[in-house]
């Protein structure tokens, strides 16, 4: 491989990785945000961290993306049930209500 060659890929290298990085922090920073989850600071030394090589960093974001659609589906999974636990909440008010109200009326109904 030539020199120039090299060049692009390690620069088309860096450019994937910089919006891969992105893509996986804009998810997970709007999911967050979302559940209001509490984010602790990094520990360690960013100098410490190796550089991935191409296939790693494919095998992770197949891996992400699996996760992404799992938590994805389960966020929706989630706000799905609170709505119908609220659906369900309301309609059991109204059955006692209802409820309340035909005693109301078959107890008048009884003594005249």
């Amino acid at each position: 491989m030539r020199r120039t060659e090299s060049l692009r890929l390690l620069q088309f290298n860096n450019v994937y990785i910089h919006m891969l990085g992105y893509l996986i922090t804009g998810f997970f920073t709007v999911q967050i945000e979302k559940l209001e989850i509490p984010i602790r600071p990094l520990t360690g030394d960013a100098s410490t961290v190796r550089a991935r090589n191409v296939q790693e960093i494919d095998e992770l974001e197949e891996q992400i993306n699996v996760y992404e659609r799992r938590i994805t589906q389960l966020n929706n999974s989630y706000e799905s049930m609170q709505k119908r636990y609220l659906r369900l909440t309301e309609q059991r008010h109204v059955l006692k209500e209802t409820g309340v109200f035909l005693e109301q009326v078959t107890r008048e109904f009884y003594q005249n």
